[in-house]
């Protein structure tokens, strides 16, 4: 028979694995209107023509 604990463990072992998979995101790094090179989780529109570069948001690594 499963005990309360080992379904309990795994069910939060389940949703620490999910909640890391989401939080890791991309960040974008590029140049905005004024020259001055940025970092946001969005890329606007405009910046997307002129070149940009993804980074993992752990490493912040291209």
């Amino acid at each position: 028979m499963i005990s309360i604990r080992f379904v309990a463990a795994s069910m939060l072992s389940a949703t620490l694995l999910i909640a890391t998979t989401v939080s890791a995101a991309q960040l974008y790094r590029f140049t905005d209107e004024n020259g001055i090179p940025t970092i946001s989780k969005t890329l606007p529109a405009e910046v997307a023509q002129q070149g940009y570069d993804i980074l993992d948001e752990k490493t912040m690594r291209v």
